[in-house]
């Protein structure tokens, strides 16, 4: 306000700037509750959907936000024997999944927009993106420790197997969590079902990145 008041006034709009000697109120900050890692095991140890544990996991150990979580693809997977046994197994973080009007989609424009989805519903006024992170601090790479290695491989493994069994059926867009039949994944069904593991553990609320 005090910015756009100081060019009305350069403007010669009005004499001087209402706001220049406002008094602006601190804003209180809340610390957030976060797991320990004790109270993750528990979470994982009593966690019956692959899905939500293989979310929990990139979370935990790199760092990963819900949406780049759902936009991970399998080129940015590093996962061979050889990286694993070399202690250098990783992830490559250049995008995230979101959903956004079309207005929004306009908007950004082509070069931050990696693919828009086909809407189940044509009438929807919004759309599923894969688009580039918010900002370039958010484009890293993170290392996987062996653990997380070993059940990337395992999921790939079930992944392809199932490409196999739907064939023409599996919509194969590289992505490492996907729904059954290959399209994306919006956050809003793990962040249910995490909250269902949550109130069935009796574990503190928290948010989940």
């Amino acid at each position: 306000l005090r910015n756009a008041f100081n060019q009305a006034v350069k403007w010669e709009l009005m004499a001087r700037n209402p706001v220049q000697n406002a008094t602006v109120p601190k804003a209180e900050k809340h610390e957030r509750n976060i797991w320990d890692a004790q109270t993750l095991m528990k979470a994982l140890s009593l966690c019956d959907d692959p899905f939500l544990s293989l979310a929990i996991n990139l979370a935990f150990a790199c760092s990963m936000r819900m949406g780049e979580i759902m936009g991970l693809t399998w080129s940015n997977v590093h996962i061979s024997d050889e990286d694993i046994a070399a202690d250098n197994a990783y992830v490559y973080i250049d995008k995230e999944l979101t959903r956004a009007s079309k207005r929004a989609i306009e908007m950004l424009g082509q070069k931050d927009i990696y693919h828009v989805f086909t809407p189940l519903f044509p009438n929807t006024s919004t759309r599923v993106i894969l688009k580039k992170p918010k900002t370039d601090s958010s484009i890293r790479k993170v290392w996987l420790p062996k653990t997380l290695a070993y059940i990337l491989l395992e999921w790939k493994k079930s992944q392809d197997e199932l490409k196999e069994m739907l064939r023409d059926e599996y919509q194969d867009y590289d992505l490492v969590v996907a729904l059954p039949n290959g399209r994306p994944c919006e956050d809003r069904v793990l962040l249910k079902e995490f909250e269902k593991l949550r109130e069935k553990a009796g574990l503190p609320k928290v948010v989940f990145h």
